[in-house]
């Protein structure tokens, strides 16, 4: 994602506003068909096994990683793209196994962990990427990526164990709209559904207008764009660690009680950015929402799964991750459309309080806590 602008100029595109919407275009694709394919895989893999949907999708991504290497066209990232979504996205497989083969007084711990991970590969990512491309050539550049898919893919399929036997009413009797229907039917997944669209969501509306909003901030500092790198990076590490301690905490104390405690915090620390005067107290600010936000999606994904039986645990995660990658994907657009109305910068920052706020008083009212289910 690092250099897809500038792969997509080299495709033959030189417009400046055409690469601009052929980005967003293209960062968008993946996101929105593995949100609509994201339930179905995750139903096929209650059916057949969680595992061997991670290594399906660690081999799809392979193999469309060496063919995005050789696209010449910009449309034939587009079609790849689109079929690299449609495969079914990462997170609702992987969600699905780690709960599966977790023990139940230890998922939010298992879960915080993942996390972790997802966070710092989000920021170290972008920095490899971009240093390969640089160096090596875009084309290469997809094939050693490929290679580290490959070798993720051989790591699950050796050392991840799952005791898995296919629920033989579910395999053979129930097809998938049947599953979806009476999955949605348990107490509290579709509030809970609508928390995870509405945490993911608030984390990203605010995204597009970071770097505006600190440039604003301090208009004559020339070193505005290292400086919200800092700020951006920090955010990101304070939520990455914070997903782990705050998930080991989940398992002891609730999972709901540890959700709203994070929810909480990050609207205090969000509605506090509408008072900042400088960029080094929006840095402060920003590294304390982060850690409240660090633990805030583990946390519910841990919620999630004590809501659910363990055979409709992939349909579930699926499910779930649909909703998240919606608010992904809003998130942002309507970010940068409230930040160039009247509402301002510091106005979005509101409004993403807001939201936080009703979202923890949604958790706090309406999800009731109940306890591990069996795994």
């Amino acid at each position: 994602a690092s250099f897809l602008p500038l792969y997509v100029k080299s495709l033959g595109v030189t417009d400046p506003s055409e690469v601009a919407i052929w980005s967003g275009i293209l960062l968008g694709a993946a996101s929105f068909f593995a949100a609509v394919s994201g339930p179905i895989w995750g139903n096929i893999g209650d059916r057949t096994g969680r595992k061997i949907m991670v290594v399906r999708v660690l081999l799809s991504n392979t193999v469309i990683s060496i063919l995005l290497g050789f696209s010449s066209r910009v449309w034939h990232v587009l079609i790849l793209r689109s079929i690299q979504g449609a495969l079914g996205g990462f997170m609702a497989a992987s969600l699905a196994l780690i709960t599966t083969i977790t023990p139940a007084g230890e998922i939010g711990f298992a879960l915080g962990l993942y996390q972790f991970a997802m966070t710092a590969g989000g920021a170290l990512g972008p920095l490899l990427g971009g240093f390969l491309a640089d160096t090596v050539g875009f084309q290469w550049t997809f094939i050693i990526m490929a290679g580290f898919t490959l070798v993720a893919a051989l790591l699950v399929k050796a050392y991840v164990f799952e005791d898995f036997t296919p629920p033989q009413e579910i395999s053979k009797q129930r097809s998938f709209f049947s599953s979806l229907k009476e999955l949605l039917k348990a107490q509290g997944l579709l509030a809970m559904l609508l928390v995870n669209f509405l945490v993911q969501y608030s984390l990203m509306v605010v995204a597009p207008i970071v770097p505006l909003f600190i440039h604003a901030l301090d208009p004559s500092n020339p070193y505005v764009t290292t400086l919200t790198g800092l700020v951006i990076a920090s955010g990101g590490i304070s939520s990455a660690i914070s997903a782990i301690y705050s998930g080991r905490l989940s398992d002891r104390l609730g999972h709901k009680n540890v959700l709203v405690t994070m929810t909480l915090g990050a609207t205090a620390a969000t509605a506090l950015q509408l008072l900042v005067t400088n960029p080094w107290e929006f840095l402060v600010l920003r590294v304390v929402a982060g850690a409240f936000m660090g633990g805030m999606l583990p946390t519910a994904n841990a919620l999630i799964n004590d809501l659910i039986p363990g055979e409709n645990k992939g349909t579930a995660f699926g499910v779930s991750t649909s909703f998240s990658l919606m608010g992904n994907v809003l998130g942002p657009i309507t970010g940068g459309l409230l930040g160039a109305s009247f509402i301002g910068y510091r106005g979005v920052f509101g409004i993403t309080a807001g939201l936080l706020l009703l979202t923890a008083l949604w958790i706090k009212t309406v999800i009731k806590p109940v306890q591990h289910l069996e795994q």
